[in-house]
Order: structure tokens, then sequence, then C-alpha cells
């Protein structure tokens, strides 16, 4: 995945959110009237490598992208390696630098997942002081996330049709949206609602936007 696709969904205005940006204190999380849903918890470097692995998996751009650079290294290192054997020692050193990129891309692509959240981590501790504790509420119509790190309600308020996918990790149940979006469910993390209960109300919506389309 790429570092522009975000794990917690980005602040960007349209019609369709509704942002807020006010002081709040723990007790504007506590459980709300019209949810349906809730869930709570904070993101920890498991938790977070865990997603970003699924989420490297789940892009297709990417893994298109992977495939060409795989295919277009392997057919060098081949084709060297065919030359060479033919007596074209010349061509070595291109080899050992073929073999090189294709072992630090293959490196690079399994540690990324350990990098990004490394560095999400990291940056969070350093600017607010804490880990990244979301709340999420689920209502009829609209999905809501908070950043309760960051001190303000950092609010979006999304119906729905913006989900494109659901995808299951082992922690987490995953919405992607539009626009490399994505919204993560910490299965253990309902504090109105159950998981099971969730799995079914997530899944309705989706039939019901397809029917309606």
């Amino acid at each position: 995945m790429s570092e522009d696709e975000e794990i917690v969904v980005d602040n960007e205005s349209t019609e369709e959110v509704d942002t807020e940006n006010d002081n709040i204190t723990e007790r504007d999380f506590e459980s709300e009237e019209d949810s349906l849903f809730e869930n709570r918890f904070e993101y920890t470097e498991d938790l977070l490598k865990e997603l970003y692995t699924g989420m490297l998996k789940w892009d297709k751009r990417r893994k298109v992208n992977s495939l060409i650079i795989y295919i277009l290294l392997s057919a060098n290192i081949v084709m060297n390696i065919i030359f060479i054997a033919i007596g074209n020692y010349a061509l070595v050193p291109l080899l050992i630098i073929s073999l090189i990129l294709l072992g630090i891309v293959l490196a690079f692509r399994f540690l990324e997942p350990v990098i990004l959240s490394k560095s999400v981590i990291k940056n969070y501790r350093k600017e607010y002081g804490k880990g990244m504790d979301v709340f999420i509420t689920f209502d009829e119509d609209y999905m809501t996330m908070h950043d309760i790190s960051m001190g303000v309600t950092q609010q979006e308020s999304m119906p729905y049709s913006r989900i494109t996918n659901v995808h299951e990790s082992e922690n987490f149940i995953v919405l992607r949206m539009d626009k490399r979006q994505t919204m993560s469910v910490y299965k253990k993390g309902f504090t109105k609602g159950t998981l099971e209960e969730f799995r079914v109300f997530i899944f309705d919506k989706m039939k019901e936007l397809e029917q309606n389309q």
C-alpha cells in the first residue's frame, strides 16, 4: 500500500461529510442514543502492522505494479544468466545489480507494514503525547469517527453509500471507501452492539446499496 492510503478517515470536505471541530472531554464519547453500534480502541504497532499488511494485500493497483516490477527484474536476471552462460561475462556486474535490486524490492515489500506502523505510532506520540485512540459510531444512515487522542473532535459522518468493499483481518473489519479511504472496526472494541450483529448489519447495508443502484 502506498503511504497515501490512510487507515483512518481523511478530513476531507465534501457535501456528504459533516465535519465538526470543538473542544471535547472523555464524556463526549459516551454512548449516543441514536447509535446502533459503537466501537472504541487504541491502535498499537501490532494492530497497525496487521492493517497495513491487509491493505497492501487488498490493493489491486499495488499488486499489479509489484507484479510488473517482479517480472521485469526476473526477466532481466534470466537473460543475464543466459548470456553469461554462453560466454558474455561482461554482464556479470549487471546480473549482480539486478539481483540486489530484486532483493531490495522484496525486502521493502516485506518490511513495509512494519515501517509504516512504527512511523505512524512514533509521529502520533510525538505530536499528541499518546497513541491513536478512536471512537466510531454507527446509526441507521451514517457512520462517524472521532479521534479522541487529538484533544479536539475531528468528526466525520459518512453515509454507507461511500463503502465500496468490506474486508476482514484477524482483529478488524475494514470498510473500504472511495478515494482510497478506509474505516477500521476493531472486533473486540464494541461497547454497544456485538461483532456478530455488526457483521449482519453492515452486509445488509451493502445489499441495500447494490439493490438501489
